[in-house]
């Protein structure tokens, strides 16, 4: 929980944050919210944070005074495209191991949303129930035409001449 100084040099940073940029009244609660969110990776309020979750957003909103408010918006977006290529690997993974109408299935089953729209957070553990579940259910007889990469592979051996 914060202190009643953490909370008072918290909003003094922030007014000379409005002073120096010129931030309009309108959307200082929305930024505000923001820069937290972006510094600690979770909306919460200044009242809810941790002397550490403090010193963070403390460090961050300096920056901010010092560079600008464009800053957070360069920052939330790279935030942004670390979580898509957190999300590419982890699609590879679950893709080389499952076909995907069969993942999408399971994404709907287990999460009540679409494959495309899980986050980097569901899709390690729609892995998992992909695994578990091949295990236990033949995946040709319900996706006869989507092969994963590893039966791919078992077919071309199967026909091929080649012999080790």
């Amino acid at each position: 929980m914060s202190s009643k100084n953490e909370l008072g040099g918290y909003f003094r940073l922030w007014s000379q944050i409005w002073k120096r940029w010129g931030i309009a009244t309108p959307i200082r609660d929305d930024f505000r919210h923001r820069v937290t969110e972006v510094a600690i990776g979770r909306p919460a309020s200044a009242k809810d944070l941790s002397h550490a979750e403090f010193d963070i957003v403390f460090r961050l909103m300096r920056r901010i005074l010092a560079e600008g408010p464009d800053f957070v918006t360069t920052e939330s977006e790279r935030q942004a495209e670390i979580e898509a290529g957190r999300c590419r690997r982890l699609r590879f993974k679950c893709e080389e191991r499952a076909p995907i109408p069969y993942l999408d299935d399971i994404a709907q089953d287990v999460f009540k949303k679409s494959y495309p729209e899980l986050n980097s957070e569901e899709l390690p553990k729609l892995l998992a129930t992909a695994v578990n579940r091949s295990k236990n259910r033949d995946l040709h007889s319900r996706f006869r035409g989507a092969a994963t990469k590893v039966q791919r592979t078992e077919r071309v051996a199967q026909t091929s001449d080649y012999r080790p």
